[in-house]
């Protein structure tokens, strides 16, 4: 039996980000940040056979596409201290980030049926 399908999402959200550490015995990092205007969406579809093996079990194959879109603005800022002149440095990380995902698709899944009781 051969099927066609659709697919599609969207989201929205705000986060934050933080963090510490050393990046050698000569100095230590603290960073703080926020993400907000986070936009994500993504479609798809593809095509394919299942295959019924009795009644009550099937296969499904299918090959298809993929595309995702993810959106946000990234604002952090990370403050070096010197472990040797306790010289506190300060540098400004913003951006719009952007990433775009898509191909091919392959799947493989299995259907197993309930008979409905009487």
């Amino acid at each position: 039996m051969f099927y066609a399908q659709l697919n599609g999402a969207l989201g929205t959200g705000n986060g934050g980000s933080s963090g510490n550490g050393n990046n050698n015995i000569t100095s230590t990092y603290q960073s703080n940040g926020t993400i907000n205007g986070i936009f994500t969406w993504n479609a798809g579809g593809s095509i394919g056979f299942t295959h019924f093996f009795n009644d009550v079990v099937g296969m499904d194959l299918a090959v298809g596409y993929s595309y995702i879109s993810t959106t946000s603005n990234d604002r952090n800022n990370t403050n070096t201290t010197s472990n040797v002149s306790e010289i506190v440095t300060s540098a400004p990380n913003n951006y719009k980030e952007t990433l775009l995902t898509h191909g091919v698709t392959l799947g493989l899944g299995f259907h197993w049926f309930f008979r409905k009781a009487l």
